[in-house]
C-alpha cells in the first residue's frame, strides 16, 4: 500500500540560527557595526538561494557555490522575475545589493594604486544603506522561500 510523502521536519537549528542572526542585525546596525550587518545578510540570504536552488535543480547547489552564481541560478529557475512584496524583481535586487555589499567589504581601504579610497563619510553612508538594504533582502528571501517552499511541496 502506498504512503504519502513526509515532510522532512521543521530544522529548529536552523530557525535558531536565523532568529540570532536577524538580532545580531538589528543590534549591529543600531550601534553602526555596519559590516556586522552586511555580512549577515549575506549568510541569510545565500542560505535560502541555496535551499531554493539544491531543492530545483536536485543539488546542483552546495556549500561552496559563490554568492553570484546562486543568484544565476534561481534566475534561471524563474524565467520570469519573482514580484515580492515591494520588489518588482527580488532576484535582480539581490544581486543589485550584491554589488552594493561588494564595494562596501572591499570600499574600507583597497584602491586602485596611487588613487585615494571613497571619503570615510561616503563608505560610512554607503555601508549604513547596504546594511539597511540587505536586512529588507534577507527579510523578503526568507518570507519568499517559506511560502514559495509550501506551494512547491503542496503539488
Amino acid at each position: 500500500m502506498p504512503t504519502k510523502p513526509t515532510l522532512k521536519p521543521k530544522n529548529i537549528a536552523k530557525g535558531e540560527s536565523f532568529t540570532y542572526a536577524f538580532r545580531r542585525i538589528n543590534e549591529a546596525i543600531a550601534n553602526e557595526y555596519y559590516l556586522e550587518a552586511i555580512t549577515l545578510c549575506e549568510s541569510i540570504i545565500s542560505d535560502r538561494l541555496l535551499s531554493h536552488v539544491s531543492f530545483h535543480k536536485k543539488n546542483k547547489g552546495n556549500l561552496k557555490t559563490s554568492f553570484a552564481n546562486l543568484i544565476v541560478s534561481a534566475q534561471k529557475i524563474h524565467k520570469l522575475p519573482i514580484e515580492w512584496k515591494s520588489e518588482t524583481d527580488l532576484f535582480k535586487s539581490i544581486d543589485e545589493w550584491r554589488d552594493a555589499r561588494n564595494k562596501c567589504v572591499h570600499g574600507a581601504a583597497k584602491s586602485i594604486p596611487t588613487e585615494p579610497t571613497i571619503s570615510v563619510l561616503e563608505f560610512i553612508k554607503l555601508t549604513k544603506q547596504s546594511a539597511n538594504q540587505g536586512k529588507r533582502l534577507a527579510r523578503f528571501i526568507c518570507d519568499w522561500h517559506k511560502v514559495n517552499q509550501k506551494e512547491v511541496r503542496n503539488d
